[in-house]
């Protein structure tokens, strides 16, 4: 009776094993992730649009950069704008530059066409230099890495595709949200008022 049991044993020893490295990796998976109600990402993408509207840069910035880092298209390009004319942050043309990038990411989009309009007023050096700064961000804070899912819509009813609406992946009630990972690179000292 021992030998019938000592087969079975090792045809199901692996299946334990390859399904615990299959939950390890899918827990490591999401370790720069929070859940949100999808209530409260609306709430932060809601208030960092009137915030930045109403020019309160100080206090759209961390808003921004949050929604941002969650992998929302708007928010990356608002983001990328916000360092590159010192809103609420220290001027970083490289840093701008990446969020830009990230953003133009989802092509086709208004994002990727503004974006090749300033890499064609770029210095084919200094462009090449930025490219590679951004490259990181677009790993960090892409698509892939973020898990939105985006589509184009017409903005007001139209029938020009002309905006980016992007969702994040849901778990149950909640909502996969992507941290930002505060690397040097990307969290500049507070502009000067």
């Amino acid at each position: 009776m021992s030998t019938l049991i000592v087969p079975k044993i090792r045809r199901v020893l692996p299946l334990i094993a390859l399904a615990a490295l299959a939950a390890s990796t899918a827990a490591h998976a999401l370790d720069n992730f929070d859940q949100m109600s999808p209530d409260a990402y609306s709430e932060v993408l809601d208030k960092a649009s009137e915030a930045y509207a109403k020019k309160h840069y100080d206090e759209a910035f961390p808003l921004v950069k949050q929604a941002a880092c969650a992998g929302d298209k708007t928010s990356q390009w608002s983001l990328g704008q916000m360092y590159l004319l010192g809103q609420g942050v220290k001027p970083d043309e490289a840093t701008g530059y990446s969020w830009l990038s990230v953003a133009a990411e989802f092509r086709p989009s208004p994002f990727s066409t503004s974006l090749a309009k300033i890499e064609e007023s770029v210095d084919p050096k200094a462009l090449t230099e930025l490219k590679s700064h951004s490259d990181a961000f677009v790993e960090n804070y892409g698509l892939a890495a973020t898990r939105m899912s985006c589509r184009q819509s017409a903005s007001r009813g139209g029938h020009i595709l002309n905006y980016v609406t992007c969702q994040p992946d849901r778990v149950g009630r909640t909502v996969l949200i992507h941290r930002c990972l505060d690397t040097a690179a990307d969290t500049p000292a507070k502009a000067a008022p």
